[in-house]
């Protein structure tokens, strides 16, 4: 009223000038009658930020106490044969079953006991490296799948040919088949009397290396990514008729850079929707696909702490997820190591300290109960082992003499597995 009133002594047109005023006054209450409301919602109506403490779970909450120190359990030496392991993987339900990839472009299965020494099972010989290889978590009887330098795929079994008895390998089921293996290293398949490993299918899918090989949880999918910017998706069908694999391409994806990882997430036991995520070089976003979907839909989710925020500042090179499938974990070229909640950019943590460039292959892995990540460090011949919830360096594991090429743990056993380029294998325990 005081304004308008020195509206009507001052102004040539008061009426129109006061008429402004009050629509003005108008608008402004409207606005804040809205922004109260909104003040007032109750807790379940507040739409959830990237920030919301729900995504923080009790792993990155409560510091772990009971993490020691590493423990040697045995050490597989390829001295002899003068070549480096790139890629190691133990049988998913059977930890002293180990299969390592590498330059001598085999895969060969160990069994690694402290009792027996470390047996050579069998062998298979491929017309390149092996870069990468994943077991089914699925399937007992083992069924793994292998990428080569070449670009080609191959999927091997360790099911018996031909042994409607055999319910897969390990303990009693190794010592009962074991007989010598001569093995034939000029060309093709090694002679396999024991019958360990055998192929069961090849593709040729991708023009470069496929640098990654990932089995979904349920055993269902296995995806493959390479350097030709593709990433290649297979389903995988059993017949308990014949007790026969069949492999299906469903899709070949491409994307706008050379992929490094890729990685399954949600399904049991998240019970989230299932989906497979993509890291490419030079991009400031993960690619998230649906496997729910019938087209596969994509949606890209930014890897900076900020959704808007488009620099590309690291590539992420390695991807796993946590074993409740609800977290990521990235290990990138900056020497950093990033939690991400599935389908968030927020950083839950952040883990530094250990060394990494864009020539280096980082791993990352999570313990079985997600409170330790361990990880590889460039020019420095160990393995460092992290806090979850703190982020924190725990301790320092520097038994090999060459860098640490890939890096396991066993979800079922608390056992630790690494492959490095001083033409050795070791396995862990931790306590």
């Amino acid at each position: 009223e005081s304004i308008e009133a020195n509206l009507k002594n001052s102004s040539e047109n008061p009426d129109r000038e006061i008429s402004l005023l009050r629509s003005l006054v108008i608008n402004l209450k409207a606005q804040n009658e809205i922004l109260s409301a909104s003040d007032c919602k109750k807790p379940n109506e507040i739409e959830q930020t990237e920030e919301s403490v729900d995504e923080v779970d009790s792993p990155f909450l409560i510091p772990t106490t009971t993490f020691e120190k590493f423990i040697p359990i045995t050490t597989i030496d390829n001295s002899k044969e003068g070549f480096n392991m790139l890629c190691i993987r133990p049988h998913p339900f059977f930890p002293d079953l180990v299969a390592i990839g590498g330059v001598n472009k085999c895969v060969v299965i160990y069994h690694a006991t402290l009792k027996s020494g470390n047996q050579e099972l069998g062998r298979i010989r491929f017309t390149a490296p092996v870069l990468s290889m994943d077991f089914s978590p699925f399937h007992r009887g083992g069924l793994l799948v292998a990428g080569l330098m070449d670009g080609s795929t191959q999927v091997m079994s360790m099911d018996a040919k031909g042994s409607e008895e055999f319910h897969g390998i390990g303990n009693e089921a190794i010592e009962k088949r074991l007989n010598t293996l001569p093995v034939d290293l000029s060309e093709g398949i090694s002679l396999q009397s024991s019958d360990v490993i055998h192929l069961k299918h090849s593709f040729k899918d991708h023009a470069k290396y496929v640098v990654r090989c990932k089995f979904s949880q349920e055993g269902d999918y296995f995806a493959t990514a390479s350097h030709d910017k593709t990433v290649a998706l297979y389903k995988i069908n059993y017949s308990d008729f014949n007790q026969s694999f069949q492999f299906e391409k469903l899709t070949k994806l491409f994307l706008p850079e050379a992929v490094e990882s890729v990685e399954f997430v949600g399904g049991a036991p998240s019970n989230e929707k299932r989906q497979l995520v993509i890291a490419c070089r030079e991009q400031c976003f993960l690619t998230y696909i649906n496997l729910e979907s019938e087209n596969f839909e994509n949606t890209h989710v930014s890897i900076n702490e900020n959704v808007w925020d488009k620099h590309v500042s690291f590539t992420i090179m390695h991807l796993e997820a946590s074993p409740d499938k609800r977290y990521i974990l990235a290990a990138t070229d900056k020497a950093r190591i990033i939690v991400y909640r599935v389908g968030k950019s927020s950083h839950i943590r952040t883990m530094v300290g250990h060394n990494s460039d864009a020539y280096f292959q980082p791993r990352a892995t999570w313990t079985h109960d997600s409170k330790l990540i361990f990880t590889n460090s460039m020019g420095t011949p160990g393995l460092l082992a992290y806090c979850s919830a703190s982020s924190r360096k725990l301790q320092w594991e520097g038994s090999h003499t060459g860098v640490i090429r890939d890096i396991f743990c066993h979800h079922k056993s608390r056992m630790l597995y690494t492959a490095a380029y001083d033409k050795t294998a070791k396995i862990f325990s931790y306590r």
